[in-house]
């Protein structure tokens, strides 16, 4: 259907005179957009071949180089992205393309750098990277400094409460967990852990309202059930312990 409406745009079109009618009602996007839409659902399909034709034509760089990254195409993103840097050498997003596909965080750290330290995506990069590394208090506080740039990112506060919890920085991982629910209710596994911290803190009103919550979206997890049994006794709703 959409490779149907990218085809029409191409074909000959009716007299002014006929769709002058439908100018204010109808919103129809320009074609870059509309083609740029459909590269994209040609990737979600699996279809990066074809994608990649289209985002070349576009210059769209980083689509271009995402397309890369799938087909596992190292040299051609890493000569692409050279090339754009050559051109534009103090782009921070090229820099932190470059990082993914070459591991190597000193490309984060140049992103930084020409960014004036305001790559949030940079940060997050590095972040994830002094996890994965075991630097968890590194990644605690690069996962701060990330999302006090863009707060809205997804997973994010679900990340910085991970880190903070394996820094043992239990304040830190329930203000991280709590923000995560607050952008997703339905996050399970971060209902869990939040009710997992009120365990650690002997606050078990909380850490039963929360196991509940959890337990919406986890049904499936004999852990959970056995962790809200527990503190179900420990309040006092037996009923609940059954």
């Amino acid at each position: 259907m959409m490779d149907k409406v990218v085809q029409d745009l191409y074909e000959p079109s009716s007299q002014a005179s006929e769709r002058i009618h439908f100018c204010f009602g109808v919103h129809i996007p320009a074609v870059p957009v509309l083609r740029k839409e459909y590269g994209e659902l040609l990737v979600s399909c699996g279809l990066v071949g074809e994608a990649l034709k289209i985002f070349e034509e576009l210059e769209l760089w980083d689509n271009l180089i995402y397309c890369y990254r799938l087909l596992e195409k190292k040299a051609a993103a890493v000569e692409l992205i050279k090339t754009r840097l050559l051109e534009v050498l103090n782009d921070s997003r090229l820099w932190c393309s470059l990082g993914d596909v070459t591991s190597d965080d000193a490309c984060y750290e140049k992103a930084l750098e020409v960014s004036n330290n305001r790559s949030a995506r940079a940060k997050r990069s590095l972040a994830r990277s002094a996890y994965n590394k075991g630097e968890y208090e590194r990644s605690k506080v690069l996962w701060e400094s990330a999302m006090a740039l863009n707060s809205l990112y997804p997973d994010g506060w679900f990340a910085l409460g991970a880190a903070a919890l394996k820094a043992r920085d239990i304040n830190k991982a329930l203000d991280g967990f709590t923000r995560a629910v607050q952008l997703d209710p339905e996050n399970g596994e971060a209902w869990n852990n939040i009710a997992c911290m009120h365990m650690i803190r002997k606050k078990r009103e909380e850490a039963f309202i929360a196991f509940k919550e959890a337990l919406k979206y986890k049904r499936n997890s004999w852990q959970m059930w056995e962790n809200y049994a527990e503190v179900a006794a420990d309040v006092g709703n037996f009923a609940q312990v059954g």
